[in-house]
């Protein structure tokens, strides 16, 4: 995991890789939760264009998402996550929906780290928290 909270102004940006998993995911939240940065980011990019997401089923992601559970206030408000692929795309939109009635943050999947910045720059603050 590579955190990276210089290159893009007031956004964090964590590239990950390897295969995706309730596993792999689970350590990865835990590691970003004992990062400052990602505490206090208020926008971030997750890049996973890298990341394995196939092997990922229905299941699985729904397990990813009741993890979410109890997290609440940690980390930042606005999400985009970039995944590579029409599968990725795929499982990373049923997670987003998923999530989204787990813990409530803005998201979106974008394609490519431009589109994930556009889409930060141009959606509006979160006034519900």
């Amino acid at each position: 995991m590579v955190i990276d909270s210089n290159t893009y102004p007031d956004v964090l940006l964590v590239r990950l890789s390897g295969s995706a998993s309730w596993e792999s995911v689970r350590d990865w939240l835990a590691e970003l939760e004992n990062v400052p940065a990602y505490r206090e980011a208020n926008d971030a990019i997750f890049d996973l264009s890298e990341v394995e997401l196939s092997n990922l089923s229905q299941a699985e992601v729904r397990r990813i998402v009741q993890g979410l559970r109890g997290r609440e206030g940690r980390g930042p408000t606005r999400v985009a996550y970039v995944v590579a692929g029409e599968l990725g795309f795929g499982i990373l939109r049923m997670f987003a929906s998923l999530a989204d009635m787990q813990v409530r943050r803005t998201r979106s999947v974008c394609r490519s780290t431009a589109d994930a910045l556009a889409w930060l720059q141009a959606s509006p603050e979160r006034t519900d928290a």
